[in-house]
């Protein structure tokens, strides 16, 4: 199994329209792809920038490699223009261990921060 934590780096002011565009289009991707095995969406605000990490799960490298286009890749989309700052997106990946399942939530459920606002508003998941 591979792990791959990815980077990236907005204004304070984008914080909520990136997170939603990661959900709605960059998430999707992830969840859809051949040997993806499970994706979890970060975010935290910092002085005057907004970081933004997503850690994945992916059957082989091979399977990371039809998604991204290697091993050691950055899938870009054509918004990332509009809001990332500081160089763009960077990744990072690495062999992970296959004893423990990794758990495959839904879209509304993958990220740690929509959890908490979801418990803490007494909404069901």
């Amino acid at each position: 199994m591979i792990a791959c934590l990815w980077q990236a780096t907005t204004r304070t002011v984008d914080f909520d329209a990136y997170w939603a565009f990661l959900h709605r289009r960059a998430l999707a991707d992830y969840q859809a792809a051949d040997g993806n095995q499970g994706v979890q969406l970060f975010r935290r605000l910092e002085a005057d920038r907004a970081h933004f990490l997503a850690l994945s799960f992916w059957s082989s490298r091979q399977a990371l490699s039809g998604f991204a286009g290697g091993t050691q890749t950055v899938r870009y989309y054509p918004e990332h223009v509009a809001y990332l700052v500081d160089g763009g997106p960077t990744v990072a990946c690495f062999e992970a261990n296959e004893t423990a399942p990794v758990p495959r939530l839904p879209a509304e459920q993958t990220c740690v921060h929509c959890a908490s606002m979801r418990l803490a508003q007494g909404i069901a998941t």
